[in-house]
């Protein structure tokens, strides 16, 4: 049966591969159609312009011996059909000089395959919260992301790159944010980047555990600042901007003691309500806040929701505005690329984040404490 290989065995566009068609050893010839190509690519236009709605892309020996020299101008799938012949099964003819009925004959051996071609597509998110950001770039293969190499590739993936500010440059650097990328090679983009529902339906019900949680922990139990079980157990990527600021902002409800307005004739604003409090006093839980007050699109609503979790793992630990940590509350697991995001983030949120291996200590010390800026 035909078959396709490839080498690079990760082709990119703009950079040549070779395809090799190997065909059944009692076959020594095949025809090559291209039947479909990514939009905007050259083979699209061709298969658009012919009559019947493939190309011709190759035709003669095929094989390990002869290779077929390739440079895709776009990414994704290419679609190709293959025919085998024998080709001089039956003896010269003919009755005089030119005859055709001399000419080799082609016999069809068995019928067309259909191959398929994967060439890498590159995509990017921004990583972190604007004007302290990174751009996060991976190559995707079919379902999957595959490492690159500048030397094949052109680049380095996965990578980090493009830092905002020297914020963003201390976290891009950072080790446990570089090991953070380890996990994407190799890996299917759904697991990479998880299910979104899981991933809402366990912060919302955990954080709202956490909120009526009063034994031990607080000292009234909020209610007045529990997310809506309806907005995390039924969610699609457009309402996700609006659940997730809706999450972040019970939660600075919730760390500032603020009822939000639930209880009648009480202001609503800081400590309206008790939950944090200790004898008479009242603690607001302002070093673990998010860092995002809201979000407004897709690609940001998705990096909140890492933040929204770093925020309040570090909330619920929190025997500085606790009577007792909650240790009984706790969030599941982030997938892959929402651990990336949380690291990240992490960096950002820190006055004292650890000191990348490629950075002066006090340069980090400046920039984290002082806002300071590397001319």
């Amino acid at each position: 049966m035909t078959t396709l290989s490839v080498l690079p065995a990760y082709p990119v566009p703009g950079r040549e591969c070779a395809l090799t068609f190997t065909i059944a050893p009692t076959s020594n010839f095949a025809k090559v159609w291209v039947t479909s190509a990514p939009q905007g690519s050259a083979l699209r236009a061709k298969i658009e312009a012919s009559t019947s709605l493939r190309f011709p892309f190759e035709s003669g020996q095929v094989g390990p011996q002869h290779p077929i020299s390739f440079t895709p101008d776009k990414g994704g799938v290419y679609t190709f059909v293959v025919q085998e012949y024998v080709k001089g099964e039956a003896a010269f003819g003919g009755a005089y000089e030119g005859d055709p009925s001399s000419d080799q004959t082609e016999t069809k051996a068995g019928s067309e395959v259909q191959l398929t071609l994967q060439v890498g597509q590159r995509v990017t998110q921004k990583v972190g919260k604007s004007p302290d950001t990174a751009t996060l770039s991976l190559w995707i293969f079919g379902s999957t992301i595959r490492a690159t190499t500048l030397a094949v590739h052109g680049e380095r993936t996965p990578s980090l790159s493009k830092p905002g500010t020297p914020k963003a440059s201390i976290a891009v650097e950072s080790t446990a944010v570089q090991s953070a990328l380890d996990p994407f090679v190799d890996a299917d983009v759904a697991t990479v980047l998880g299910d979104l529902g899981t991933v809402l339906s366990n912060l919302g019900t955990v954080i709202n555990l956490h909120m009526n949680y009063a034994a031990d922990v607080h000292n009234t139990g909020d209610v007045a600042n529990n997310i809506p079980t309806g907005m995390v157990n039924s969610v699609s990527p457009k309402d996700l901007p609006k659940t997730v600021s809706k999450i972040l902002a019970a939660l600075r409800g919730h760390y500032t003691n603020d009822d939000n307005g639930h209880t009648d004739g009480i202001t609503p604003g800081p400590d309206s309500a008790a939950f944090h409090e200790f004898g008479i006093i009242k603690k607001n839980d302002i070093i673990d806040l998010p860092i995002f007050d809201s979000v407004g699109d897709l690609e940001t609503a998705y990096g909140a929701l890492a933040d929204i979790w770093r925020s309040y793992e570090a909330h619920r630990k929190s025997t500085a505005v606790h009577q007792n940590p909650d240790n009984v509350n706790v969030l599941g697991a982030l997938p892959a690329a929402l651990q990336l995001h949380q690291l990240f983030i992490s960096v950002l949120a820190s006055v004292s984040p650890a000191i990348p291996p490629t950075i002066n200590s006090g340069v980090v010390t400046a920039v984290s404490t002082a806002g300071f800026k590397e001319t």
